[in-house]
Parts: structure tokens; C-alpha cells; sequence
């Protein structure tokens, strides 16, 4: 019988040698990662890509509700005529 492990969202099913490797999996990721973040070219790299995924995000914030409305009353004036 194996056991269910709760992870990312999903119901996943491992024996527990299993899990164990996915553990480790998750540590060597991290350290990978750690170590990246040591070189300051990859951390300006990852900061100016940052900066332009928030920019498009506020801007995705500000466009998107105006384009619905602006749908919305195209349609109202579609259902008057």
C-alpha cells in the first residue's frame, strides 16, 4: 500500500524510498539555485527581468479592465441598434 504525499497542487502516489529521492531532487534544485545566485551578472539578469514582468503586469492591470468595459459597452450599443 502506498501512501498519499500532497505536493504542488496535486495528490501524488510514492513508496516512501521514493519520496526520498524527490527530497533530494528538491535539495539539489535549491542549491543549484543558491549557487547561481552568487554571480552578480545573474542577479542585475534576473532583476531587469523582473522589473520588465512587473511593468507588464501593472500594465496588463491597468489595459485589461478598460478593454472590458470598453467590450461591454460595444455589445450594449450592438444589442440597442
Amino acid at each position: 500500500q502506498t501512501p498519499l504525499y500532497q505536493g504542488s497542487g496535486a495528490l501524488f502516489m510514492f513508496s516512501k524510498s521514493c519520496t526520498f529521492e524527490i527530497q533530494v531532487h528538491y535539495f539539489c534544485i535549491t542549491l543549484v539555485a543558491f549557487m547561481i545566485s552568487f554571480i552578480p551578472k545573474v542577479l542585475d539578469t534576473i532583476r531587469d527581468w523582473i522589473m520588465i514582468l512587473g511593468y507588464i503586469q501593472m500594465g496588463f492591470a491597468y489595459v485589461m479592465p478598460l478593454l472590458l468595459i470598453i467590450l461591454l459597452l460595444v455589445q450594449r450599443r450592438k444589442k440597442a441598434v
